[in-house]
């Protein structure tokens, strides 16, 4: 599974600050989320509780809780299987 990015709205000259730290996600100068992270469905958590924290020059802030879900994808190639059967062809006689 891969997780490419969620942006919030461009504000100039903000911070952005994410966190748990650790937590395999990073933010941007223009607070953009991605993570370089290959999730697995089966194997790992399904969902992730992020806060984001935006700060202005004046020291302003504002902060959000985005809850990132993964979803299912089929990741496996079909198994397809087929068999050939000869074409029945009918013979019929024609009268004269």
């Amino acid at each position: 599974m891969y997780l490419q990015y969620f942006a919030f709205p461009l504000l100039s000259n903000k911070q952005y600050f994410i966190s748990p730290e650790g937590s395999g996600f990073t933010i941007d100068g223009i607070g953009t989320i991605s993570t370089a992270a290959v999730f697995d469905f089966e194997s790992e958590s399904r969902s992730f509780s992020l806060v984001i924290k935006v700060v202005d020059p004046g020291g302003l802030f504002t902060a959000g809780n985005p809850k990132l879900f993964l979803i299912n994808v089929n990741n496996k190639d079909p198994i397809l299987s087929c068999s050939l059967q000869p074409p029945t062809l009918a013979i019929t006689k024609r009268g004269k």
